[in-house]
């Protein structure tokens, strides 16, 4: 599928040899050294992954279907096969996460991560996708025997409930402007000591590892 994407965008706009393809994945769908080599093959020049953390409950908590080690694991089979093009996104300000959390993930994102890191703060507004999964699969799976096997199976993954409106309760308090201020500044330090450069707003590079795109957005630059 991909490659016929790429084929007719080069027969129509043609596709220069120095066009940045990036493609965005998670480490769930990020299953196969294989499958990276053979989007690699069809022109596919820039992989991004969705870490978003590799603590286990910060992941529970933001509904993500991977574990810490199968994020490392993909993060390290997607740096093998575009070494120097692999970009990776963490979140930060998550209930209940302290300085020394964010610290302690900064800096063991330094010893794995490439040249590239998107680093984003956790915002929670009005109308975000909110499911109680429980009532949702009795409701999909009302004939389906033993449901409460297959929600119990399942319910790990389906945790982003009512995130918007428990903040608004208090019964999830996220961390306050001050130590979000102090967690934005120990990232800026730490990754400056790693040899990053903070060329964008929430965007981080070393080695000139620039994204095309994220740079070309905020100059105004055509992109598809």
């Amino acid at each position: 599928m991909f490659q016929s994407i790429l084929s007719t965008l080069d027969r129509h706009c043609h596709i220069s040899e120095d066009t940045e393809i990036s493609m965005e994945g998670n480490p769930s769908s990020t299953t196969s050294v294989n499958v990276l080599q053979s989007l690699r093959d069809i022109g596919i020049n820039r992989y991004s992954l969705g870490v978003q953390s590799f603590q286990e409950r910060i992941l529970r908590e933001l509904g993500r279907d991977h574990t810490p080690s199968s994020a490392l694991r993909s993060l390290l089979d997607a740096r093998s096969v575009w070494p120097g093009r692999v970009s990776m996104d963490l979140i930060m300000g998550h209930a209940g996460q302290t300085l020394e959390d964010w610290e302690k993930e900064l800096r063991f994102t330094m010893d794995v991560v490439d040249d590239h890191l998107s680093l984003y703060h956790l915002t929670v507004e009005p109308g975000t996708a909110q499911v109680d999964a429980s009532q949702f699969f009795r409701r999909r799976h009302a004939r389906v025997e033993r449901t409460s096997n297959l929600i119990q199976g399942i319910l790990p993954y389906f945790t982003v409930i009512s995130l918007h409106k428990d903040v608004a309760r208090g019964t999830v308090v996220l961390p306050d402007y001050d130590l979000t201020t102090d967690m934005y500044e120990t990232m800026i330090k730490v990754t400056g000591e790693a040899g990053f450069e903070h060329y964008e707003v929430s965007n981080f590079a070393r080695k000139q590892a620039y994204s095309k795109h994220n740079s070309g957005h905020w100059l105004g630059i055509d992109y598809l």
